[in-house]
């Protein structure tokens, strides 16, 4: 059996690791395929050194097709049903298994509770879209119109919002959940205390943010930003250490944070060490629920008027479900961060973790599952 592991973005260490590529790759023959050429998107990220490029749809058939004639493939892949839907016929013509571990189920929580919350600001449109995706029935209706209306062969996840977009589901933990089990007892890299900054690529983000944006300027939010961790630092005596969003490296540099520490790749093993951490939006946040850190998320009337703003509102909520502190760059209120222990024992029970396996990685859980997929190729 050969596994292949692909992404519309393309298959930087982020999304490697979110597909437990790092875990699998050592127990099944497998490849890495670069898709992003053919949604646009060549060059987002930095691919990890495996990846191949596989420039268009015809190439991804042709690539599939052959390998289909050796041996048993299964697809591992974290894109979402946008794009996956164009190559999803392909897959399921040659009898491919697709196995999804999409992060954006997790997204899909948050905006759920968002739509039905009225404390949290939300353009009209945007609400009644989600009011439309938040039942299961309008929501297919939604799909089969948009024509998004494919489905995975199994989605392995810790939640299913949306059962509808998979043939079977797979109980297993939240993809970062491997992050936390292998940074859970690992050394302070930083080497003293300090806040953490988890940045969420607000300036450049090449799919989130592409189009322009009249209602934000990177300049003006850069400088509330650094504004604002001046004051924090003077007042908690603790230095900001940044950590970078995959997107963000190469393009924001330690200058561009007043001189400040700058980090990538280390964030699950940051937020083990940290005293709090600070962001807008993450699903790095998943990590500081687990390690039971207390979180404060960022905001600014710039992001909640600009094309940002779903992501703010994805923040607001998650602040809402885990009691995270809420504090604004216009009008800074200084709040210290607190943990909500309840709340957010509640949330990873109901959204983060399998509890009965709760010593099992996902690398260990879709393993199983792998090699039941091979025993039964093969009777």
């Amino acid at each position: 059996m050969k596994l292949i592991f692909t992404n519309d973005i393309g298959v930087n260490l982020d999304s490697a690791n979110l597909m437990c590529y790092f875990y699998l790759k050592d127990y099944f023959d497998h490849e890495v395929w670069d898709v992003s050429n053919i949604f646009g998107r060549k060059g987002a990220v930095k691919n990890i050194d495996d990846a191949i490029s596989v420039d268009t749809i015809e190439e991804f058939e042709h690539r599939l097709t052959a390998l289909t004639k050796e041996q048993k493939v299964v697809i591992i892949t974290n894109m979402v049903e946008r794009p996956w839907r164009r190559l999803a016929p392909i897959a399921k013509k040659l009898n491919v298994t697709v196995a999804s571990t999409q992060k954006n189920n997790f997204f899909d929580i948050l905006m759920s509770k968002a739509v039905t919350d009225f404390s949290i600001r939300m353009p009209v449109n945007k609400r009644l879209g989600g009011l439309v995706r938040k039942f299961r029935w309008t929501r297919t209706l939604y799909s089969k119109y948009k024509g998004m209306d494919v489905k995975y062969d199994y989605l392995i996840a810790a939640y299913n919002p949306k059962p509808e977009t998979t043939k079977h589901f797979i109980k297993a933990h939240n993809v970062k959940y491997d992050e936390y089990l292998k940074n859970k007892h690992t050394t302070n890299p930083i080497g003293k205390k300090f806040i953490l900054f988890i940045d969420c690529a607000m300036c450049y983000h090449p799919i989130d943010y592409a189009a322009p944006d009249p209602n934000f300027n990177v300049d003006h939010y850069l400088k509330q930003l650094n504004d604002y961790f001046d004051l924090i630092e003077k007042k908690f005596n603790l230095p900001i250490v940044i950590s970078l969003h995959p997107v963000s490296y190469g393009r924001l540099t330690a200058e561009t944070f007043g001189g400040r520490r700058i980090t990538y790749g280390q964030t699950a093993q940051l937020i083990q060490h940290c005293e709090f951490s600070i962001s807008h939006f993450s699903t790095s946040l998943i990590n500081v629920v687990l390690a039971k850190k207390p979180a404060l998320i960022l905001s600014s009337k710039e992001i909640v008027n600009s094309h940002r703003n779903n992501a703010q509102i994805g923040a607001f909520s998650f602040a809402t479900m885990c009691g995270f502190a809420v504090d604004s760059l216009d009008k800074p209120s200084l709040l210290k961060a607190y943990l909500n222990e309840e709340r957010y024992d509640k949330f990873i029970k109901k959204y983060l973790v399998d509890m009965s396996r709760l010593q099992k990685s996902n690398g260990q859980i879709i393993q199983e599952f792998l090699k039941n997929i091979d025993k039964e190729g093969e009777k």
